[in-house]
């Protein structure tokens, strides 16, 4: 059968916590009969479905996922060999600081993306976005997906949304803003939402973004540090 991996690994699931398909299901938020039809009829499981049970069972999404693309065909395998994972590794206020912090690695939890976003090669990391302060683009609950301009080896450009870490008195703070500059060289960091409180750019002053070092757009407390490159959220948000 097409999906014995998947199935073996969902019943394991289910004995460990003790709850049956039926309540595996409701907890998760899918359709009763989800686990049922796979087993009993063989259908091609949703994406989305096998996330919400893999949350639900306590398991990384990926355990339900790869046993999903072993043997099967057609979509499903589709879906997956061309989806890679990105962890989710802290939070962010987007447009306001909060302190920056990475969650220890067992908070980690991965989001699927398609494997042809950009820099395929670059190591990639999740914030999820706290507040309402980018809700033009970012609303609350959404997940930024970011590389360090380290490692990529570019300068951030007019246009992009960029995470931005600030010493403070208590350690390090980060935010999400969009990058720009003026007609003097200074650098504008905007935040974009709807709400009055969160309309007044951070102006750094004139610094050259022309040498080697690919996060030099920064004042003595305030760097540049990585670039957006997408962004994920559930429909329900």
């Amino acid at each position: 059968m097409a999906y014995d991996l998947l199935l073996s690994r969902i019943a394991s699931c289910l004995e460990r916590g003790g709850l049956s398909e039926t309540a595996a299901c409701e907890a998760a938020g899918v359709g009763v009969n989800t686990i049922r039809h796979i087993r009993k009829r063989g259908h091609s499981p949703k994406i989305e479905n096998l996330r919400k049970l893999a949350l639900a069972l306590g398991v990384p999404a990926a355990y339900f996922l790869e046993a999903a693309a072993v043997g099967a065909e057609g979509d499903i395998q589709g879906q997956v060999t061309n989806l890679q994972a990105i962890f989710v590794k802290g939070a962010v206020q987007a447009g306001h600081w909060t302190e920056a912090t990475e969650w220890p690695p067992m908070d980690w939890y991965p989001v699927f993306t398609p494997s042809n976003i950009r820099y395929p090669s670059t190591e990639k990391f999740g914030l999820v976005v706290k507040g309402d302060s980018m809700n033009k683009v970012y609303p609350a609950g959404s997940i930024v997906i970011a590389v360090k301009f380290s490692d990529i080896a570019c300068q951030p450009k007019p246009g992009q949304r960029v995470v931005v870490i600030r010493r403070s008195l208590h350690g390090f703070e980060a935010t999400v803003k969009k990058f720009d500059v003026d007609a003097s060289g200074r650098i504008i960091l905007w935040p974009e939402s709807y709400s009055p409180e969160y309309q007044q750019p951070l102006i750094i002053e004139s610094k050259s973004l022309h040498d080697d070092n690919a996060s030099s757009a920064c004042a003595p407390d305030v760097s540049i540090e990585a670039l957006v490159i997408g962004s994920y959220r559930n429909e329900e948000l």
